[in-house]
């Protein structure tokens, strides 16, 4: 069977990760994902930082970190502005190592054109961004190989503001780099929004190594319950069924975290009960 994690998402930006790590050892879980909300090396005590490498360690679990995605843009025209999102993300791969994790998840971020070029053409300013998001990553890629981490590197909602607009802009920034280490991440609701998550399946192909999971109604990031959206997950459950790493789950609900998470995980296991193709 796959690798369930839960994400410290799940419980919103205040949660407490030592608290979601002991819900996840509680309840079977055989992966845990620290969030996007938060830096997470200048975040955790000492204690808990021991906390949690030695509660995955003993559990024997997978541990990701998703770096921090609000604000950032690995493909901004500020080379100053650019190296402070590259430190974060070597910084992050380090923790992730120090904590005994294999995954740390990327967002590529979206366009920030220069200062001093305002009108810059669109299409000079997205190749440009392209290409300095290529050498982000890239810079990354020795350090994550040098500490058996891999950048993960998630699908985005392909909105026109953003680096990445298409599943094939998305697989060639990974390819161009051509390293190991930057593989990709698939993050349901983001594809069902924009692209389709069979589409992002099958561009992404044996690069696909992390995927988040969680529903939504089609129109916007909703961080659904599964069975509460429109995604038909019975279509792809028995990729879901085969997939070698972590399946993620970053659903959220106000009223019911907990049960959000245990239900949908129990949602997906029915369907692979069921044979459903």
């Amino acid at each position: 069977m796959p690798n369930f994690g839960v994400s410290t998402i799940c419980f919103g930006p205040d949660a407490d990760a030592c608290e979601v790590l002991d819900f996840a050892i509680h309840h079977g879980f055989q992966g845990y994902e620290l969030s996007s909300y938060h830096f997470w090396p200048e975040r955790l005590r000492p204690d808990e930082v021991e906390h949690i490498r030695s509660g995955v360690r003993q559990n024997g679990m997978r541990l990701a970190i998703h770096a921090r995605h609000r604000g950032i843009s690995f493909g901004a025209h500020d080379p100053a502005l650019r190296q402070r999102f590259v430190g974060e993300l070597q910084a992050t791969l380090q923790f992730a190592a120090t904590l005994g994790g294999d995954v740390v998840v990327a967002h590529v971020g979206e366009l920030v054109p220069p200062v001093d070029a305002p009108s810059m053409p669109e299409a000079d300013l997205r190749r440009q961004a392209f290409e300095y998001a290529m050498d982000s990553f890239t810079r990354c890629a020795p350090l994550a190989v040098d500490l058996g981490v891999r950048v993960c590197v998630e699908n985005v909602q392909l909105r026109p503001n953003e680096v990445i607009t298409s599943f094939a802009d998305h697989l060639r920034l990974v390819d161009s780099i051509g390293q190991p280490s930057i593989v990709c991440a698939l993050d349901t609701g983001h594809a069902n929004v924009n692209g389709g998550i069979q589409p992002c399946i099958e561009a992404f192909g044996p690069r696909l190594r992390h995927i988040h999971l969680h529903d939504n109604r089609g129109e916007k990031d909703e961080h659904l319950e599964v069975g509460k959206g429109a995604i038909r997950f019975a279509e792809f459950s028995s990729f879901l069924q085969t997939f070698p790493d972590v399946i993620s789950l970053e659903t959220r609900s106000p009223t019911d975290p907990h049960g959000a998470v245990l239900r949908s995980r129990a949602d997906i296991e029915r369907l692979w009960r069921q044979g459903t193709p």
